[in-house]
């Protein structure tokens, strides 16, 4: 069985936004980053970042940078006609 571990989630705001308790505020840095754009299936999730970790970094003459990586979104499967989940996979990247 695949385990899925959330860290965090996130919408953008106002930079002045108060927030309290267990919601925090944090700011994600620009920069270059590699982004697969995706249509997966639950289960398609780990090979898809093996493609952009394994396959495309190392030829690509970039290495990953100190920055976190996140995925986007962009969709609600159950509307998709393959019922799947159209992501952007965004790794941030630095040259070698």
């Amino acid at each position: 069985m695949n385990l899925c571990y959330l860290k965090d989630v996130c919408i953008t705001m106002p930079e002045d936004t108060a927030v309290e308790g267990e919601v925090g505020k944090m700011t994600i840095p620009g920069g270059k980053f590699a982004v697969a754009h995706c249509e997966l299936s639950t289960d398609e999730y780990e090979g898809a970042w093996k493609m952009l970790m394994g396959g495309w970094l190392p030829e690509s003459g970039y290495q990953p940078d100190d920055r976190l990586c996140c995925e986007l979104y962009l969709n609600d499967p159950k509307e998709h006609p393959g019922h799947k989940c159209v992501v952007d996979i965004c790794m941030p990247v630095k040259p070698l």
